[in-house]
């Protein structure tokens, strides 16, 4: 048996299922376990990741690993121990995997196929894509290689370096957290100081910034070297002739090639062209002036031929054939990295005829090329090279690249880069051949010259392979030219490089010889003439650089040129020509001349001759100063070249008098100084290991020490004797800017003397030494403006002297000097324009990070000089950055003593005494000039360090902290900054984003510090006498801020991050609760002073999503309410705040300086004057205050309700007091408000759900009007919800919910506050209410619901006249005036109304099994209402059909199912609507409008089979009647059903229900076509006259007849006999109709359907015929009264006096019953109350009625209501009849919108309105507010 406790884990290699076994554990492929003990093949063990899951399973699906346990945590963790970079990649991968699903989430998202840019974020999406997804498969094969251990230990070094690459990257490009590392390992943060681990992150950004900065410098002329690497793929020519080409890089602007050539010969066969491709060459040493020439690539191509072009007679020769150029300088100025593939590149060459023209040809193609037109000639060749450029010194490039430079031939730059290597070692002389003039002689053609250079040494022998012709090819020991056919002025422009040895360069001489060249001789070439020039000029130096003439000199005999001595003595050019040499055998002619161009790249040759004059300064000693003058003259170049040999010059000189100082001495100091100085410039810096080398190596003066010692004492002395001279200061400052070299040859050369006299005295140097550093000090001291720069630059190399003089002086008199030195300092440094500020404290930080001084024998010797000169510059706000780095040195260094067990007890005390207050404060002054709280170098590192001195503190230095401070003032105000600065640490942004565990490291140290201060606070300031409410508050405060935070919400982050912190420094968001927890218990009776100002601090902390957390703190809310209900007896007590708005919505009145509310009895003296706030909400109130706000911020969750709910009713049943009844309602009310708070904060975010919305909005409103009695709360939410329905343009539920806001204000002039999130101003109360009113009238005029701004604009006239506003009064009267007409002429589609219900579990709370009556919009059909509802509820199915719905669907945990039925709307009776005369308008308005009952019906027949003779015998309905709470339209556009009845229609009922609205639907349309101006279309007339009259289908009196009639009256049963009168007398009332119909049918229907109209009379007449064989009663008087015609023409002519037998009964009947008669009380045995809707009981089957009531009912308030019910229209009809409304423009009937079918419609009055007074119609229902009501008019 073996156990985990040995580091065994495993790593499931199968899935295993564990089925069969008894407590096995099911396992997944890749899940790690902890084993714990084995037995026969089995294992048993626990997940890692969920340690609750334990059992058995095989041991062979286990793969083991070792493990090292962790015992840190609260339990045994087994981790892997593996290679850091293997477990990182693993790490990664899993953080990477969400994000990468996230963008692919991102592509696939239907938003991002809508987006106006949609293709470029689809683009830019995809590439991130399959990024990311090649970055993580190489992490993938990095890590197997790296897990394969088959890699060597340097091949796993860089594939380590690779995936950190990557990793560092990825995590930026994906915005995931930077990983600190420290030389490529990522670090352990418990290890490193917090000042270190900030340092990290930085430097880590530094190096994610590197290529950037790289390329900056590069493209500002930075000293960086670049390379130019070419390929040759392919060369295709024209000919098969030998061909050579030369490759070289051209300046366009100078015309002149700047590099050396790349050669290639072709011997013209196929394999030998095949031989040319893939040649490499590369152009090395191009500094950044280079980059900026207008470069090409040229490649010169010459054939290798004879001079007769169809004959092999004579030698071969170099002639011109053609030129290629390529532009590259884009190439040159592009960032295109090193590891890119190169650039692949075609030139064209061109030829020319004449070998004349080849010198112009390269000009003309580069001429072409910018003109952009076609060069004429032939394109005879072509070639393809690949381009690549290369960056970095040589040696670098050639490590890194090393695959680049197989067979790779190197051209070399003519002249230096911009940065010499020491190692550079050069003695090349370039040669160019540029052009010649010689004469034509006896000949008539020109000459063939070819020219032969050649190194000729002195004794006339010919330096052998000294002439190297380009890269690519051998030396050799002679060049020949190109030849020019019959040219005697060629222009060659040929260059070369010569190697001369450097100890034969004094003797030799360059000689030029030209021959003629014949094609006809088969001899040796004709020599004709020669040149010559020498490499040592007269002076001794080397030949000159730049352009030579020289003089050609005529000789036909090579025989006499092999005697040098026979033309060296004669001229080599025209300068050095003095007349004619008598006894030269060689003759020169003016006409003749040769041009050539030299250049030296040399490292022992020099061309200078004071250089030469300095290195031979023994032989002209009268001439030292001059010299050392002209050395200090020199250029760089030439002074680093021969370094060795100056310092060696310089050294000898100072021995020249036997070891006497030399009169010199001062002036070889200064050239000592410029040649150190030298060395700092960015070009020379790469020579300073060449100056360390000589000092280690060849230095050998031994007392040089003394002289410039001296030296520097009487260069102080000299800056004392002239601070009255500034520009003598220069030189001063140049000659210190060489302090460190100085030193260090003093060092080196007093240890030269020690070894050489074997003594250790050292009292003559000890002694120079203190001389120094006195007068020194002297200098330093000086508070003179003159030699403040002197001063900066002495501070600015004094640590290169310290750094020095360690070699040979104690650590501890070092220390002493550097305080002496640094002490001497003005101590004025408060003024902000001395740099000695910035430089006293550089210095100080550059010596605190020298390697002797890193001890901490050192560091305690300079801590107290330290700290004072960090504390005075902290105090006074200067130079923070430079006092932070030194600050954060020392924390660093005393951080990692502590790590290796050193006591730094005393440092560390120190340093908290004297600098932690100054840095707290010092930090919070920057805070305040932070406003944005972004990220700030020089604060973070002053943070960090503040971090790192938290983090060294123990017990120890918490008690001395303590009795430091022993008086409790200065103390408090310490402990408030630090609580300051700990709440701006966790609440701004004070570092990146991406520096997490920065953060954490920070939370985890602010962690400890608040438990060191809550034992602070309970042992110091916990007393009565010494207690401090400001003090406990902000502890408080910044508590729950810390754990609030967002970098400590775990629940957001993956699940590898969140178990890596919490494995490292667990939940501190748990611990600091428990923190709080006990202070609050701590504080006792003390409690009640923190209410309620701690509530919201406390809400905000339970809010926090962790179990463990809330649990712990819920019940202080517990101990508020006891607290509150101990001190004050209650807790439910109203307090009063100074607004005036909020003291005029909870109902307060002033009377004679008292406050009253009917809440209370308490009285309160107000004095108005005075804003003085007298109260503060209690617990309850800032409850409800605070939750509101935090919810809507995105806290909580439906958790924290429940805990809340059971956590706090658990304690108050546990608890034994007297108030558990009003703790409970409290928490019941205050669960109730979240759940409503969660469900709208759920359904906010998006523009989707916005019915959901408005019924969570509406749910708060209810809560805040009825439950808590919030008005400020209740008016913030009316106008969100005013923004809901103006987002959907509701106007006229907009309208009606701005109106609950309008009647909560009076007409008043009490001033209210602004309120700016609603857009409220600072105004009168009155003010606000008109401003409000009129907005709600415009928006009733949007939704044209005049109806409904007419009492507001009564009420408003009322109020303009008490004021006496009649200029507004006009305005709203014509507005008023206005709505009138509208009313009368506007058209208004009617609503739909649907009835819909919520079905199953999977709906929302305030939806769940429920029922809502919708308003739907105008003319919109059921099924696009359907469609609308889906699209809200995408996950619901629809049900048809108004069965009722059983439990089982009901209780569905997951189902969402939605019922859908259409619904009429049942209007309320008013007998103002049954007056004869009332305008269609009005009556249609009411029909669909202000109603609160609806109906559907759904048909069956009884016993589920129908009559096969007539469907009407067995035709029942199931009628439906529901009642929703509010009326509709109101605030919502639904509102929920609270009563729902259904009963049954019998068969006889159902045709007294269809025959009654067909007698409503024939008597609209008589009325509507009775008007003068009534349509001019008969179709709907003629087609319900002929569906009636002729009726197949739908009933019809015939069909009834037959159902009711036909059979003996006493057979039917009781019910049925009790009905049978009502329907005859419908029948009788829709013949009479029919007949008036018919009348005014046949008067105005054309005369083409006369005919229809002819057979709609005669069937009329057999239904007539019909009614009267059946035995009617009433027969007789309806053919009296209908076939009148003169009493028909009265009816219909005269339209303003209906009869009362004809129209008035109907009317009335559709008022006053659901099924009205038309017939009058004489006439008929049932009365107007004995139809369907007021039936007797007997004659009804009730299935059910329900009632709809629950706790979580949506019960929206009311809309306010208006004084009157009949107050809309009180205008007399009489006076509109005497002006008339305006007649509004015809419509087409095309255009008419469809009526709904209600049972009556008159029409609609045009010109004349009937004489009723209109003042008797209903005006729209606006239910009553209950929380309050303007008691003003």
């Amino acid at each position: 048996m073996i156990t985990g406790r040995g580091g065994v884990g495993g790593a499931a290699i199968h899935s295993y299922d564990a089925t069969g076994v008894s407590r096995g554990l099911r396992l997944r492929i890749g899940e790690a376990v902890q084993i714990l003990e084995e037995c026969q093949g089995w294992y048993r063990g626990i997940m890692i990741k969920d340690r609750n899951r334990k059992g058995l399973f095989p041991a062979s699906y286990v793969h083991l690993v070792k493990c090292q346990v962790d015992v840190e945590g609260p339990e045994e963790v087994p981790v892997r121990v593996q290679d850091p970079v293997v477990s990182e990649i693993a790490y990664v991968l899993q953080e990477w995997h969400q994000a990468w699903r996230n963008i692919y989430l991102v592509l696939s998202h239907p938003l991002t196929a809508f987006a106006f840019n949609r293709e470029f974020l689809q683009k830019c999406a995809m590439n991130q894509f399959h990024l990311i997804h090649k970055v993580m498969m190489d992490l993938v094969r990095s890590r197997q290689e790296l897990v394969s251990h088959n890699l060597t230990q340097e091949q796993i070094q860089k594939v380590q370096q690779e995936v950190t690459a990557k990793i560092d990257t990825g995590n930026k490009r994906l915005g995931l957290d930077l990983v600190p590392r420290k030389d490529g390992v990522q670090v352990d943060s418990d290890t490193l100081s917090p000042v270190e681990l900030y340092l990290i992150h930085d430097h880590s950004v530094e190096m994610a910034q590197q290529l950037n900065r790289i390329r900056l410098q590069t493209a500002s002329g930075g000293p960086r070297t670049h390379h130019l690497h070419v390929t040759c793929h392919s060369v295709d020519f024209s000919t098969l002739e030998e061909m050579e080409v030369i490759l070289a890089l051209y300046d366009a602007k100078t015309t002149k090639f700047f590099s050396e050539n790349f050669v290639l010969r072709s011997c013209g066969s196929p394999e030998s062209s095949r031989r040319l491709c893939n040649a490499c060459t590369v152009f090395t040493d191009l500094g950044s002036k280079d980059l900026v020439r207008e470069v090409y690539l040229v490649a010169t191509v010459h054939r290798i031929c004879s001079l007769k072009e169809d004959s092999s007679r004579g030698g071969l020769y170099r002639r011109p054939y053609g030129i290629a150029a390529l532009p590259i300088k884009d190439l040159f100025m592009s960032t295109v990295d090193d590891s890119t593939d190169p650039k692949e590149n075609d030139l064209r060459g061109f030829t020319c005829s004449n070998d004349a023209d080849f010198p112009a040809l390269l000009d003309n193609i580069i001429r072409k090329q910018h003109s952009k037109s076609i060069l004429p000639g032939s394109n005879s060749f072509s070639m393809s090279v690949a381009l690549r450029m290369l960056h970095g010194n040589m040696p670098e490039v050639k490590k890194s690249k090393a695959v680049l430079f197989r067979n790779v031939s190197i051209a070399q730059k003519m002249g230096f880069a911009d940065v010499i290597l020491p190692e550079t070692l050069r003695n090349d002389l370039y040669l160019t051949l540029h052009h010649g003039e010689f004469e034509r002689g006896t000949k008539s053609a020109a000459k063939n010259i070819e020219a032969r250079v050649i190194v000729v040494e002195k004794n006339g022998q010919v330096l052998q392979n000294c002439v190297c012709p380009g890269a690519g090819v051998s030396s050799r020991s002679e060049f020949n030219s190109s030849l020019y056919y019959h040219n005697n002025s060629p222009k060659w422009n040929e260059s070369i490089r010569l190697n001369v040895p450097f100890d034969c360069v004094q003797g030799c001489h360059i000689r030029i010889e030209f021959r003629h060249c014949s094609r006809k001789s088969k001899t040796e070439k004709k020599l004709f003439g020669f040149s010559f020039v020498k490499l040592v000029t007269d002076d001794q130096t080397t030949l000159c650089d730049g352009g030579h003439d020289l003089l050609i000199y005529k000789c036909d005999d090579a025989s006499k040129l092999h005697n040098p001595q026979s033309y060296l003595h004669l001229p080599c050019g025209p300068s050095h020509f003095s007349g004619v040499v008598g006894s030269s055998p060689f003759k020169t002619s003016d006409k003749e001349s040769l041009h050539i161009e030299t250049m030296l790249c040399s490292t022992k040759l020099t061309q200078n001759v004071d250089l030469l004059g300095l290195l031979k300064w023994k032989d002209h000693l009268d001439k030292i100063d001059t010299n050392l003058e002209k050395l200090m003259s020199l250029e760089g170049e030439e002074i680093v070249k021969f370094m060795q040999d100056i310092m060696d010059a310089l050294f000898n000189m100072f021995a020249l008098d036997g070891g006497r100082r030399i009169p010199q001495a001062q002036l070889v100091f200064k050239a000592l100084v410029f040649i150190f100085n030298l060395l700092e410039d960015q070009k020379f810096v790469n020579f300073k290991p060449v100056m360390d080398n000589y000092l280690e190596d060849h230095f050998s003066a031994l007392l040089v020490y003394r002289d410039m010692l001296l030296c520097l004492k009487e260069m102080l002395e000299a800056v004392i004797a002239t601070t009255h001279a500034p520009s003598l200061q220069r030189n001063f400052q140049n000659s210190f800017r060489g302090l460190g070299y100085v030193t260090k040859f003093v060092v080196q050369s007093q240890l030269l003397f020690r070894r050489a006299c074997g003594s250790e005295d050292t009292s003559d140097f000890q002694h120079l030494l203190n001389e120094l550093f006195d007068i020194l000090c002297q200098v330093l001291s000086m508070d003179n403006k003159v030699i403040a720069t002197t001063q900066c630059v002495l501070l600015e190399h004094l640590p290169a002297m310290f750094e020095a003089l360690s070699e040979i002086v104690s650590v501890r008199e070092l220390c002493t000097k550097c305080s002496d030195v640094l002490s001497a300092l003005p101590k004025k440094i408060c003024s902000t324009e001395s740099c000695l500020n910035k430089q006293r404290l550089t210095c100080l930080n550059k010596i605190m990070h020298l390697p002797k001084f890193m001890t901490q024998e050192a560091r305690g010797l300079l801590l107290p000089l330290c700290i004072c000169q960090l504390k005075i510059h902290l105090v006074f706000q200067q130079e923070l950055t430079l006092c932070a780095k030194i600050l954060g040195s020392m924390l660093v260094a005393i951080h990692a003593d502590k790590e290796q067990g050193s006591d730094v007890t005393q440092s560390v005390q120190t340093i908290l005494t004297s600098l932690l207050d100054v840095m707290i404060q010092t930090v919070g002054v920057l805070e305040m000039f932070n406003p944005r709280r972004s990220f700030n170098f020089q604060q973070g590192h002053l943070v960090a360090c503040i971090i790192a001195m938290f983090r060294l503190m123990d017990d120890q230095h918490q008690d001395k902290l303590l009795k430091a401070h022993s008086d409790k003032a200065p103390f408090k105000a310490f402990l408030m900054r630090i609580f300051g600065l700990f709440q701006e640490l966790v609440c701004m942004d004070l570092y990146p984003p991406d520096w997490v565990v920065m953060k954490i490291v920070t939370n985890n140290t602010i962690l400890l510090a608040m438990q060191f201060l809550s034992q602070t606070l309970s042992g110091q300031f916990l007393d009565h006498s010494d207690f401090d409410l400001e003090l406990w508050q902000a502890y408080f405060q910044t508590a729950v801020s810390f754990l609030t935070q967002h970098i400590l919400q775990l629940e957001k982050f993956s699940e590898a991050k969140r178990l890596r912190i919490l494995h490292s420094y667990g939940d501190m968001r748990v611990r600091m609760a428990y923190e709080v927890v006990a202070m609050w218990q701590n504080l006792g009776d003390h409690q009640i002073r923190f209410l309620p100002s701690v509530v919201g601090l406390f809400l905000d902390m339970t809010l926090v999503r962790q179990s463990e957390l809330r649990q712990a703190t819920i019940p202080l809310f517990f101990d508020m309410l006891q607290s509150e209900h101990k001190q004050r007896g209650h807790f439910k007590e109203l307090f009063y705040s100074s607004s005036l708005l909020y003291l005029h919505y909870v109902g307060f009145r002033k009377t004679e300086g008292i406050l009253t509310s009917n809440q209370t009895v308490r009285v309160i003296h107000w004095d108005w004057s005075i804003g003085l706030d007298l109260c503060v909400l209690q617990v309850e109130n800032a409850l409800i205050d605070k939750i509101d706000l935090l919810i809507g911020q995105n806290k909580g969750d439906t958790e924290y309700t429940r805990l809340f709910q059971t956590i706090l009713l658990r304690k108050v049943e546990e608890s034994i007091c007297g108030w558990q009844e009003e703790a409970r309602a409290l928490v019941l009310s205050t669960s109730s408000l979240a759940e409503r708070l969660l469900d709208y904060r759920s359904l906010m975010e998006g523009d989707e759900h916005r019915g959901k919305k408005m019924t969570c909005t509406v749910n708060l409103l209810d809560f805040y009007e009825k439950e808590v009695k919030r008005p400020e709360m209740y008016v913030r939410y009316v106008y969100k919800l005013f923004d809901l329905h103006m987002q959907q343009q509701n106007f006229t539920e907009a309208g009606l919910t701005l109106l609950l806001h309008a009647q909560m204000l009076g007409w008043k002039d009490t001033l209210l506050e602004a309120d700016q999130p609603l857009g409220l101003q600072a105004e009168s109360e009155w003010t606000r209410k008109e401003q409000l009113y009129l907005r709600i009238m415009s928006l009733m005029d949007q939704g044209k619901s005049w109806e409904y701004g007419i009492p507001l604009c009564k009420e408003l006239a009322s109020v303009y006249e008490r004021r006496i506003a009649f200029d507004k009064l006009s305005k709203l009267l014509q507005m008023q005036a206005q709505y009138y007409v509208n009313i009368l002429n506007e058209t208004r589609p009617d609503p739909e109304y649907f009835k819909v219900g919520f079905f199953g579990q999977g709906f929302p709370l305030f939806l769940r099994n429920k029922e809502f009556v919708y308003r739907g919009q105008p003319l919109e059909r059921i099924s696009c209402f359907k469609t609308r509802l889906l699209e809200e509820f995408d996950q619901a199915k629809c049900m048809s059909g108004g069965t009722p719905v059983d439990d089982a669907l009901r209780q569905h945990p997951s189902a969402q199912y939605i019922q859908l039925c259409p619904l009429r709307p049942v209007p309320s009776v008013d007998p103002a609507l049954s007056t004869p005369g009332v305008p269609n308008a009005v009556r249609d308005f009411y029909y669909v409008n202000d109603v609160d009952t609806f109906q559907s019906d759904r048909p069956f027949h009884d016993g589920g089979a129908k009559d096969a003779q007539n469907e009407f015998k067995t035709l029942h309905i199931e009628r439906t009647t529901v009642h929703i709470a509010h009326r509709l339209p109101g605030v919502l556009q639904w509102f929920e059903v609270t009563e729902c009845t259904r009963e049954i229609l019998t068969p006889i009922e159902v045709a007294i229900d269809a025959t009654s609205r067909m007698n409503q639907k024939l008597q609209s349309l008589l009325l509507r076509y009775s008007c003068p101006d009534a349509e001019k279309s008969l179709n709907p007339l003629t087609m319900r006259l002929n569906g009636v009259i002729d009726a197949a289908v739908n009933g019809g009196i015939a069909n009834y007849e037959r159902a009711f009639f036909s059979a003996d009256p006493d057979d039917m049963p009781p019910e049925y006999r009790r009905h049978m009168s009502t329907l005859r007398a419908l029948f009788l009332d829709q013949v009479r109709i029919l007949g008036g119909a018919l009348a005014l049918h046949k008067r105005l229907v054309p005369k083409e359907f006369h005919p229809l109209h002819e057979h709609l009379e005669n069937t009329y007449a057999q239904l007539k015929q019909g009614i009267k064989e059946s035995g009617s009663p009433n027969l007789s008087r309806l053919e009296q009264n209908n076939l009148r015609n003169d009493a028909t023409d009265s009816v219909i002519s005269n339209p303003e006096t209906p009869t009362e037998e004809f129209i008035q009964p109907s009317e009335q009947g559709m008022l006053t019953a659901s099924y009205p008669t038309c017939l009058t009380p004489a006439e008929s045995s049932v009365s107007l109350d004995s139809g369907i809707g007021r039936c007797s009981t007997a004659s009804k089957r009730r299935i059910s009625s329900v009632s709809y009531s629950g706790d979580y009912t949506s019960s929206p308030p009311s809309r306010p209501s208006v004084p009157s019910r009949h107050s809309v229209i009180n205008a007399d009809v009489s006076e509109l009849k005497r002006h008339g409304p305006p007649i509004p423009p015809k419509r087409s009937p095309s255009l008419q919108s469809p009526q709904r079918e209600r049972p009556v419609s008159s029409p609609r009055p045009r010109r004349s309105v009937p004489a009723i007074p209109l003042s008797q119609l209903p005006p729209p229902r606006i239910p009553e507010r209950s929380l309050h009501r303007s008691s003003d008019p």
